[in-house]
């Protein structure tokens, strides 16, 4: 066999033209180092499906063509939380992290109703009411934006549009905020 350490070889030629041509299938959004928004939600299994479906939907239910997702226990919740403080750094990091590598031009935070995270962190575990849990929703996202504001003007994070929205366990979208 003979190689040939100066040119390319035929089947290597081809290789190279198939995989060229593949990237040209790919969209734009899967070659840019940017993404329209991070997504955080959360990491319960019942809402995973529901909640990637929301951000899929054409034309973009939350805004986002393209996005980074982080999933975290409770979702907006982990930027705060008490109960399981151990996930507050971790929140804070992820979005750093993401502003950093993809030029994040905003932040979509979903949560969700029956969210063990807010259970256990509004009533020591048990199953809350629609009418009780949903307030607690509500009260953490101003409590998550205005952390997010404080950390702009402390030259942390850049100055972010923030939608939070909630969803029924039926992937319905009860509420929405925007800081």
């Amino acid at each position: 066999m003979h190689t040939c350490s100066h040119g390319i070889s035929r089947r290597r030629f081809g290789s190279l033209a198939i995989a060229s041509a593949g990237a040209l299938l790919l969209p734009a959004s899967a070659l840019a180092d940017t993404t329209d928004a991070l997504s955080i939600m959360c990491i319960d299994f019942r809402f995973v499906g529901r909640g990637v479906a929301f951000l899929n939907r054409k034309p973009p239910a939350a805004g986002t063509g393209n996005y980074d997702i982080v999933a975290l226990a409770g979702a907006s919740l982990a930027g705060v939380s008490t109960a399981l403080e151990e996930t507050v750094p971790g929140f804070w990091q992820q979005v750093k992290t993401a502003v950093d590598l993809h030029e994040i031009h905003r932040v979509v935070m979903l949560d969700h109703m029956q969210c063990g995270a807010y259970n256990a962190e509004f009533n020591h575990g048990e199953r809350m009411p629609p009418n009780v849990e949903r307030p607690h929703h509500v009260d953490t996202w101003a409590k998550v934006a205005a952390e997010f504001h404080k950390r702009a003007h402390e030259g942390k994070l850049p100055a972010l549009p923030l939608d939070f929205f909630l969803m029924e366990m039926n992937g319905q979208i009860s509420e929405r905020r925007h800081y």
